[in-house]
């Protein structure tokens, strides 16, 4: 009597001789329909096998990457190549298959020095487990230990690089003889080949995507279509797999024919002329159209948080009140009184908070302290209002009060800055006594210009100059 685990196997394999029957109707497919099908395996083979081991591009990344030749910025190149690579070891086996090529050491060695385009280094483990250097040559197999560190700090030993030459042989041995032994499902074969290759893990790096490679070019020598694991079921299948290290490949077996069972559906749909999108095929469109927007010209890259607003006080507002206080420098000499003073408003819903941070505070310099507002502030800013006072013209005793309001204002993507130059001789923003004024709105991927500078710091002093000439013309 069959175990309700062999049981189980035993019906996840009826299902794909089932299906695969219901493909093989279809067969030979329209190559129109054949490239449809296999963009999609394609496409989400590269992405989520690249993904697992850590590659940081996106669905939407890779499509661009892949499909149009498009990069994002800030992504790292080795993941460029990491897709490059992979994309081109597909290619690599599809041509075997087409050939009717042999899967072979020399085939895996070759398979090696596609998938990572070009020699690096990257950390490892010694057999001790401290944390060291290595250099990944392509197609050679393993000249130092490549044990890895799991999430639980344990460390995960594999095969010794003196070990490794024996044992692959060992494991090509066992796949020849396997691979006619008509009592091993192909699919079973290709699974147990991914375990004792992990096992093996013969090269310095690549191994996991090479498992799968291999897996699927097994899978695709029998005519099934390739078995793709996916980032968010990660856990999953690395679970399956400590579970045949510890002896028991029943699990990995079957996850394996689970992944294949859900490939060959969605095969079966494309042959009938159905849609093959997927319900996760959402989030991946998601990602196409954000791609999309970040590649428009006057993109808005980033948005309104304490991080970027800190950036923004730096970079913009700071450098535009130097530039403004070194010309008030020129002027100082004209006045009796100069005074320099800001107040901070910060985003919160208690009124007595809001109306305590609104009061002006004196100080020496045109900035506003970035670190001062590290160590105060915990919460989003609405807006900073930076004044300088100019009083009383020396000498000739004309009682002349110029205020200078400078302000910003941090919205959900762009910041404004304004600027009011007034007579002012309450000390109260009056509208009617207004000299000149200047504003510039300004995404937060951006910030503010020299010509911003240039034209706000133009029109702030020819209007004093000219208020003060008004002034003194009798």
């Amino acid at each position: 009597m069959k175990t309700d685990l062999e049981l189980s196997m035993s019906n996840l394999l009826k299902r794909i001789d089932e299906l695969k029957s219901e493909i093989d109707k279809f067969h030979p497919l329209p190559q129109e329909v054949e490239d449809r099908i296999f963009q999609k395996f394609r496409l989400d083979w590269n992405f989520n096998s690249n993904a697992i081991e850590g590659n940081t591009l996106n669905y939407g990344e890779t499509y661009a990457f892949l499909m149009h030749g498009i990069t994002a910025s800030g992504k790292p190149l080795k993941d460029y190549l990491d897709i490059r690579g992979h994309n081109e070891a597909i290619n690599y086996l599809i041509n075997l298959v087409r050939n009717k090529e042999e899967l072979t050491e020399a085939v895996i060695r070759e398979l090696h020095k596609v998938i990572l385009v070009e020699s690096y280094e990257t950390d490892a483990l010694t057999q001790n487990g401290k944390l060291t250097k290595k250099t990944v040559t392509l197609g050679a197999y393993k000249t130092v230990p490549n044990h890895v560190k799991t999430a639980t700090g344990e460390v995960h030993y594999f095969a010794s690089p003196e070990e490794t030459p024996a044992k692959m042989d060992d494991l090509m041995k066992w796949y020849r003889k396997s691979r006619n032994d008509k009592e091993i499902h192909p699919v079973v074969l290709a699974a147990i080949f991914h375990h004792r290759f992990s096992e093996i893990h013969p090269f310095d790096d690549g191994n996991g995507r090479m498992a799968r490679l291999i897996m699927n070019l097994i899978l695709m020598q029998n005519n099934f279509p390739p078995a793709i694991i996916k980032i968010k079921d990660r856990n999953n299948y690395y679970l399956a797999l400590s579970q045949a290290d510890a002896g028991n490949s029943v699990p990995f077996i079957e996850y394996v024919l689970e992944v294949l069972i859900h490939s060959m559906e969605i095969y079966l749909k494309g042959a009938r002329g159905d849609s093959i999108d997927e319900p996760d095929d959402l989030d991946k469109e998601i990602l196409l159209l954000k791609k999309k927007i970040e590649g428009k010209k006057d993109s808005i890259r980033k948005h309104n948080n304490i991080e970027t607003q800190y950036e923004t006080i730096n970079l913009s507002f700071n450098r535009l009140l130097k530039s403004i206080g070194q010309n008030i420098k020129k002027f100082e000499e004209l006045f009796v009184e100069k005074k320099y003073k800001y107040s901070i408003n910060k985003v919160t819903n208690n009124e007595i908070e809001r109306s305590q941070l609104m009061k002006f505070i004196e100080t020496d310099n045109t900035e506003i302290s970035i670190q001062q507002l590290k160590d105060t502030n915990n919460l989003a800013i609405s807006d900073i209002n930076f004044t300088i006072g100019l009083k009383k013209l020396k000498n000739i005793g004309i009682d002349i009060n110029i205020l200078i309001w400078i302000k910003i204002r941090f919205k959900d993507f762009t910041f404004l800055i304004s600027i009011t130059v007034e007579d002012n001789h309450s000390n109260v923003l009056d509208r009617n006594n207004k000299i000149s004024e200047w504003s510039e709105n300004i995404t937060y991927d951006k910030q503010i210009s020299d010509k911003d500078m240039e034209e706000a710091n133009k029109k702030i002093f020819d209007g004093i100059i000219n208020f003060i000439k008004s002034k003194t013309d009798d």
